[in-house]
């Protein structure tokens, strides 16, 4: 009976999306960061930002992202779990964002230290393999 247990929770474990059983601590950062576009939090993705990037980045750049986008591709409904990439220690992270009336993908990079490089919300075409 145990073994059987034990081959059930196994088979569980092995049948969570790749995405769930991750340790990349980044993911929770880049779920971190989608929280702060969500809720305007301008600041937060600021602080976050690397400090080679801070002189390239604007706050108020930072302002306001995704109450326009929703202008543009209407109201939010879901998104999809992050994908990732890694070149040279570069972490890139795609999440598909959908929306009334399209799909968009936000793309966050980061540093290996875990300081986010840059973060946009763009055409799905942009990061699609294929």
């Amino acid at each position: 009976m145990k073994r059987i247990i034990t081959s059930l929770v196994l088979l569980a474990a092995l049948s969570l999306p790749s995405w769930a059983q991750t340790d990349d601590p980044n993911i929770a950062r880049a779920d971190k960061m989608f929280g702060f576009v969500q809720a305007d939090l301008a600041d937060s993705l600021y602080a976050n930002m690397a400090d080679e990037v801070l002189d390239m980045v604007k706050k108020e750049n930072l302002e306001g992202v995704f109450a326009k986008t929703e202008i543009m591709a209407g109201k939010y409904k879901s998104r999809d779990p992050w994908e990732k990439t890694t070149v040279h220690g570069i972490h890139s992270y795609v999440s598909m964002m959908h929306f009334e009336r399209g799909e968009l993908a936000l793309l966050i990079v980061f540093n290996d230290t875990g300081k986010m490089l840059g973060i946009q919300i763009v055409p799905p075409e942009t990061v699609k393999k294929g």
